[in-house]
């Protein structure tokens, strides 16, 4: 579970992911059931259209868009 993440704390991720929604970032977010290194792999279903979009001259899937 990645609140098991001993590099970067749950908590300090929470409250990154918290201040920049409250200046109005807007922003994707998500978890992955992984430790510290296993996201990048994990993420890549939603990684590879978010980074594919602006390619093809569309805005990527952020926050409130998804």
């Amino acid at each position: 579970m990645w609140v098991s993440d001993i590099d970067v704390p749950a908590p300090l991720t929470l409250k990154f992911a918290a201040d920049l929604a409250g200046n109005g970032v807007d922003f994707a977010f998500r978890t992955y059931p992984t430790n510290h290194l296993g996201p990048v792999q994990a993420s890549v279903p939603g990684s590879t259209p978010f980074v594919a979009a602006p390619f093809a001259g569309q805005r990527p899937c952020t926050g409130s868009l998804c």
